[in-house]
């Protein structure tokens, strides 16, 4: 694994641009259902087009509420929680990769996982399951061609250090997630593809990084046109 260094904005400026992002995006839909509303309310429908408009308004209002829930779950992603417990990191590591095997397989996707140490760390259950779950499907996405060649999870010098590698369709995202073209492709096609990949890695990123950081370790991502690497450190706890 290459040298991994943070790469473009900080972690601060990035989330900052990701929750504008996700705004913007959010107000299409809101817009579009509104609109839809205002025209049915305006003149007489047929059955038929009362039941097309509704059918509009549901998908609008579905996507506000992929994007509200995903505002809400950044914002709180840096709260470690008050049930933190000392927890085996190699075993819910194992058991997030399981359940993403169908995904996996389903996309095309190599996954594999090793294991070199046990590893336990102080995490609180349900936030290092959604954390690993959001760091892993980065590269599972349907339609792109991102892969999680592998994942290694050993113990140095009294850490816990997870290292990641991405096919190089997943650079983009971690070496500049700001300013990405992609972006902006995203922001005008949002109707046409839902929910929009670019913000979903992006925001899959972001809620992750916090999560780790909360629980005191070091996030770490680099990219170039090989590939895209991911490391993650924890401190580690030891029984008495």
């Amino acid at each position: 694994m290459p040298s991994v260094e943070k790469a473009g904005p900080g972690p601060g400026e990035e989330q900052q641009q990701l929750v504008a992002d996700l705004f913007h995006a959010l107000n299409q839909p809101l817009t579009a259902l509104r609109c839809s509303l205002e025209l049915a309310l305006a003149k007489p429908l047929t059955a038929e087009q009362y039941r097309a408009t509704l059918s509009r308004g549901v998908k609008d209002a579905a996507q506000v509420a992929w994007f509200s829930a995903g505002i809400r779950e950044l914002l709180g992603a840096s709260d470690p929680g008050d049930r933190r417990q000392n927890l085996a990191l190699d075993r819910y590591l194992e058991e997030v990769v399981s359940d993403l095997l169908p995904l996996a397989e389903s996309t095309g996707v190599s996954l594999s996982c090793t294991c070199l140490s046990r590893c336990k760390v102080y995490f609180e259950p349900h936030r290092l399951r959604q954390a690993l779950f959001h760091l892993l499907e980065i590269g599972l996405e349907p339609g792109k061609p991102d892969s999680v060649a592998r994942i290694q999870l050993s113990e140095h010098k009294g850490e816990a250090v997870l290292a990641l590698s991405y096919a190089s369709g997943a650079a983009a995202v971690l070496q500049n997630p700001g300013t990405d073209p992609a972006a902006t492709r995203t922001m005008q096609c949002c109707e046409a593809e839902f929910p929009p990949l670019e913000l979903v890695s992006r925001l899959r990123m972001a809620m992750a990084r916090g999560a780790f950081e909360a629980a005191a370790g070091v996030f770490r991502s680099s990219a170039d046109r090989e590939g895209s690497w991911i490391e993650i450190r924890l401190p580690l706890v030891f029984s008495s």
